[in-house]
């Protein structure tokens, strides 16, 4: 089989849908929005733990980490949620990809109109 150009272009489109409606990250994150809903809405977490928890924290690592000590009944939990593909770095360089992903696929689709 010859792969021509237009057949290319529709191997990326597809695997860039796929990429879109599969991704590991966002498996869980309904799960993971309401476990840290619990967790913020808890009186028994420290409130300076709260603070390392917030989105834009440089310390967010080590809030979970001070969380799983201080308070164990969520450490099973949060484990389940400890990997890369569950980091915040991985999701910005999922967001990264895709964002790539998408011109590319612009600038394909703009040359097949030419």
């Amino acid at each position: 089989m010859k792969l021509t150009e237009s057949k290319l272009k529709q191997l990326i489109v597809e695997s860039i849908n796929e990429a879109k409606l599969n991704p590991t990250f966002f498996l869980d994150m309904p799960k993971r929005k309401a476990l840290m809903r619990r967790i913020i809405a808890d009186p028994e977490v420290h409130p300076k733990i709260k603070d390392l928890l917030q989105k834009d924290s440089p310390f967010f690592d080590q809030g979970l980490e001070l969380l799983k000590a201080t308070n164990p009944d969520y450490a099973s939990e949060l484990d389940h949620y400890d990997s890369y593909q569950g980091s915040l770095a991985y999701e910005k360089e999922f967001e990264d990809f895709y964002t790539d992903a998408k011109r590319r696929v612009a600038l394909l689709a703009n040359e097949d109109e030419e």
